[in-house]
């Protein structure tokens, strides 16, 4: 996006990008200072090196970091949006670090959908398709691109979006003729008379749906559309075809996930831990009333002022382990760290020791 603004700004194709930063090649080392003022106007956090002839263009690091957190925010909310319409409940996503998210999903035993969902960027593009190109060496790159659909096929797709994907307000899945699902979808209002002129412009002429780079549908307008919706049909199964209508109702996930690491812990672990957990508490009253039968013999009396006693520890030791865990998992739900979390916990056993 930087590297088509500043295209646009200084009217020059000698530009190109990574991920790290955008470089400039000047035909006239002279026009040094007026480009630069030209970029720092397209935005004021702008970091520009000279090398040569050529302008190093980057962010600087404090609005980078600002722009991450800002990203990894909407993605925890994308991500949650689209986890909670799948139907799964208990849904925990967190940020971890800076540019983590680490996403718990309960009671799944098939990941395969929920990697699926997050996976895909879901940028939903509406365009033109170029319908005066004869050769594909004939294409003006500039304006053109050829993108593929799922079955390999490749089509020359104006650059320009006509409509984008955030102007959707809803998604569903329906059945064709055929009985086949398609995905019903409706614009705003903004974008419906948008649609409206572009179907009105341009009957008889290819309209390409694409979703990241993919082309799904490219159906001829035979008529203005003035309602605002579409269908986008395909070879759809059904639960394809629900998962595109959650994709699309959830929006597009600012940048690409990738998942880093994958864990499944099934219920045998938890009832392991639980079998554990009344082993070690029958072992240790077990150990505890022997100690004290061997260690004191006759002086031990058990009285109704001792029974409350034991009560009394036992509540008293319930009642911290409790508090410490649910400060835990608060402080994990704001989006600490594991191990300052933990630290937190402690600190409330402690104070209330204190007091």
């Amino acid at each position: 996006m930087l590297a088509g603004e500043i295209k646009e700004t200084l009217l020059t194709k000698n530009i190109e990008s990574n991920v790290q930063n955008s470089v400039v090649t000047l035909n006239n080392i002279d026009d040094y200072k007026k480009a630069s003022v030209l970029i720092n106007a397209i935005n004021p956090n702008l970091e520009l090196n000279r090398k040569d002839s050529s302008i190093l263009i980057s962010y600087k690091p404090h609005y980078k970091n600002s722009l991450i957190s800002e990203v990894a925010a909407e993605s925890i909310n994308n991500v949650q949006r689209r986890l909670d319409k799948l139907g799964t409940k208990e849904v925990s996503v967190q940020k971890q670090g800076q540019n983590k998210i680490l996403v718990q999903v309960p009671g799944v035993e098939d990941t395969k959908q929920i990697k699926s969902l997050l996976g895909k960027t879901a940028k939903l593009t509406f365009h033109l398709a170029n319908t005066n190109i004869a050769k594909v060496q004939d294409i003006d790159h500039e304006t053109t691109v050829m993108l593929k659909d799922s079955l390999g096929n490749s089509y020359p797709i104006f650059r320009k979006t006509e409509i984008g994907g955030d102007s959707l307000v809803n998604a569903s899945v329906r059945f064709g003729n055929l009985g086949k699902p398609t995905v019903h979808f409706k614009f705003d209002s903004i974008a419906s008379k948008r649609f409206a002129q572009i179907t009105k412009e341009n009957v008889g002429k290819p309209f390409a749906i694409v979703l990241d780079n993919t082309v799904l549908t490219v159906p001829t307008i035979r008529e203005p559309i003035l309602n605002g919706e579409g269908e986008i049909s395909g070879n759809f199964t059904e639960k394809q075809a629900s998962e595109l209508a959650i994709l699309l109702k959830s929006g597009a996930l600012p940048a690409p996930l990738k998942i880093i690491e994958e864990k499944n812990i099934g219920p045998s672990l938890g009832e392991e831990s639980i079998k554990e957990g009344e082993m070690a508490a029958t072992i240790s009253i077990i150990a505890v009333a022997l100690f004290i039968i061997i260690t004191y013999g006759k002086l031990a009396t058990l009285t109704l002022p001792g029974i409350a006693g034991i009560a009394l520890t036992v509540g008293m030791a319930v009642d911290a382990n409790v508090l410490i865990f649910e400060r835990i998992r608060e402080e994990i739900k704001s989006g600490k760290r594991v191990e300052r979390a933990i630290e937190e916990g402690n600190n409330v056993h402690y104070w209330q020791r204190s007091n």
